[in-house]
């Protein structure tokens, strides 16, 4: 897998488990200490994260980092699952 394809999937599932979580892109961007065109670009796959980011964004979604790299998001699943 291409690292552009790669980051295009982790940036859809920080996009899905947000909205499923009933965050709006500004709340979560604010909580992680973000910039607005910065989260525009995580969820976009445009960007190349660090470790520190994905922390902060799998923190204040409530899941570890390694869910983050996963496209099992049921609504049950993630309701539990921590």
């Amino acid at each position: 897998m291409e690292t552009n394809d790669i980051l295009k999937e982790l940036g859809r599932n920080i996009k899905t488990i947000r909205v499923q979580r009933g965050m709006t892109q500004q709340e979560l961007t604010s909580l992680c200490y973000l910039e607005t065109s910065n989260m525009c670009r995580i969820e976009a796959g445009r960007s190349n994260l660090t470790v520190g980011t994905l922390n902060k964004i799998a923190t204040y979604l409530g899941i570890k980092i390694k869910d983050l790299f996963f496209n099992n998001w049921n609504p049950l699943y993630l309701q539990y699952k921590y």
